[in-house]
């Protein structure tokens, strides 16, 4: 069920603004804007001590999918609550009660995003640490998730007509490495070195030792580079062929490895 922030005293929210169309029905703990084609989102939140709006990428999932837009912090004090905002925007109430303060601050983040939209129209933001490369899944795959961490980003990509799964408690990985047992190819890469790792992995969320390392990666390539050796390794993968034009997936195709 979703918790989303009640509304100051007479106010109400525009359903439409610069083609950004309000969803009250949306599973979000907020008041959420989205674009036309759902992959973007704007968003108002209110929770411990904080009101605060940023834009989202509903493309990938983890906490830095989105940037902020504006943020108020609610400090409450012996006699009085006083709100700070992020440029410097403050809020001082002479007033023990946060209801209030908190309705000030949800007037001036609405205020704040609305201004946002009025002024960036869908699509016209772009998130940067999205790779739009990424989106194009190899031959024989489709982008199982895109996560995004605050020092990494890891991609899955599921084989198509293959099983599908996610990591739950204490699972044993498959001792074949084969596609059918390990459907999901995982493109990690850290933030700050570019270090990254290409691997085969049985399930959605495998741990490190789940997993099965299938191509050497420079050190500190990045994401692009990851991502074209990925695709690299699918297209050699699939050129190995039997006698009757059918790609082999098991254990002899993967010997290299």
């Amino acid at each position: 069920m979703t918790v989303k922030p009640d509304l100051p005293s007479g106010c109400s929210l525009p359903e439409l603004v610069n083609d950004w169309e309000l969803d009250p029905t949306s599973n979000k703990n907020g008041h959420v804007w989205y674009s036309p084609d759902k992959t973007q989102s704007v968003a108002i939140y209110s929770h411990l001590g904080k009101v605060h709006s940023k834009i989202s990428d509903e493309r990938a999932t983890g906490l830095e999918r989105g940037e902020p837009i504006t943020s108020v912090e609610l400090d409450s004090g012996n006699s009085e609550t006083t709100g700070k905002e992020e440029n410097n925007h403050v809020f001082d109430v002479a007033d023990t009660s946060k209801a209030r303060n908190e309705e000030e601050a949800l007037s001036y983040v609405l205020e704040k995003s609305i201004n946002w939209m009025e002024s960036n129209a869908p699509g016209s933001w772009e998130h940067p640490r999205i790779n739009e490369a990424a989106f194009e899944a190899p031959t024989g795959f489709e982008l199982a998730r895109y996560y995004l961490a605050s020092r990494e980003t890891t991609i899955y990509y599921h084989r198509t007509g293959e099983q599908t799964g996610v990591r739950m408690g204490e699972s044993e990985a498959p001792d074949e490495v084969t596609f059918s047992n390990y459907p999901y190819l995982v493109v990690h890469c850290w933030k700050g070195n570019g270090n990254a790792t290409i691997a085969l992995a049985p399930w959605l969320r495998a741990h490190d030792e789940e997993m099965e390392e299938v191509v050497d990666t420079p050190e500190g390539c990045g994401l692009d580079i990851a991502l074209s050796k990925a695709r690299e390794f699918v297209q050699e993968e699939m050129e190995v062929q039997t006698s009757d034009g059918f790609s082999k997936v098991g254990q002899t195709a993967l010997t290299s490895w």
